[in-house]
C-alpha cells in the first residue's frame, strides 16, 4: 500500500475507494521487500491526504487489532495515526464528520469468539468515539 501511495501521489485524487487489511507479524505471504514488510498506518495515513475525494476505506478487521483490543480506545488511535488525512476529508467534503461516512467496518458477525470491530454495539461505540475525536478539534 505505501508503495501504491508513494508512485501513485499525483492521481490520489482519482482514489474513490480503498480497503486496507494489514499484515500481521506471523504472517508468512507477504513477498514484497522486507523493508516495507511491517509498515504501520501512521505511515500511510500522511499519504492519503491527497485521496480526500475518497468515497469509501474499508478496514479489515485486522487493522482494528492492531490499534486496540477495546472500540474506543482503537478509534482515539486511528484518529491519532490520521488525522490530516480526516481533515483533509473534512475539508473536502464540507464536513467534520466525513471519515465517519467515508470510513467502511468489517461486517458484523454474530459468531461467539469474535472480535469487537464484527460486533455492532462495539462499532457503534467505536463511531461515537470518532465523532467525538472529529469534533473536538
Amino acid at each position: 500500500m505505501y508503495a501504491f501511495l508513494v508512485h501513485f501521489h499525483q492521481r490520489l485524487p482519482l482514489v474513490k475507494k480503498l480497503g486496507l487489511a494489514g499484515l500481521q507479524a506471523h504472517h508468512n505471504h507477504y513477498h514484497g521487500p522486507q523493508y516495507m514488510r511491517y509498515k504501520p498506518l501512521d505511515d500511510i495515513f500522511p499519504l492519503l491526504i491527497g485521496a480526500a475525494n475518497m468515497e469509501a476505506l474499508y478496514l479489515h478487521k485486522w487493522i482494528f487489532a492492531t490499534l486496540s483490543r477495546r472500540a474506543p480506545h482503537a478509534a482515539t488511535m486511528l484518529y491519532q495515526q490520521a488525522h490530516g488525512w480526516m481533515r483533509a476529508l473534512a475539508v473536502s467534503k464540507g464536513n467534520r464528520l466525513a471519515a465517519l461516512d467515508v470510513i467502511k467496518l468489517p461486517a458484523v458477525e454474530n459468531k461467539a469468539r469474535q472480535t469487537w470491530s464484527c460486533d455492532a454495539v462495539k462499532q457503534a461505540e467505536f463511531r461515537s468515539e470518532l465523532a467525538g475525536q472529529l469534533t473536538a478539534t
